[in-house]
């Protein structure tokens, strides 16, 4: 928020701003991802995991969605899909 004086005194304008910021809080999010494949057993699936936490380490409830990617399908036909991210608060 800016407020600004102005005032006009023995024929001279003068005026003066004073800014006012109010703290936000950090809404950054720490993001690690974390893989488990048992290799004892051919062909058993591997599981992700991905961890959201606040900056100092607590963690978040939060939503995901997720798809795969396959680049070499684009030497068959030219990928489509358009990403748009909003930030929400």
């Amino acid at each position: 928020m800016t407020i600004c004086y102005a005032y006009y005194v023995d024929g001279q304008f003068l005026s003066f701003y004073q800014t006012i910021n109010r703290r936000l809080d950090d809404k950054n999010l720490n993001l690690s991802w974390t893989t488990f494949r048992d290799r004892l057993v051919p062909g058993d699936k591997e599981t992700w995991t991905l961890k959201v936490s606040t900056p100092d380490g607590h963690p978040v409830r939060a939503q995901l969605m997720a798809t795969l990617y396959d680049r070499a399908l684009d030497r068959i036909a030219e990928n489509q899909w358009k990403f748009f991210h909003w930030a929400i608060d």
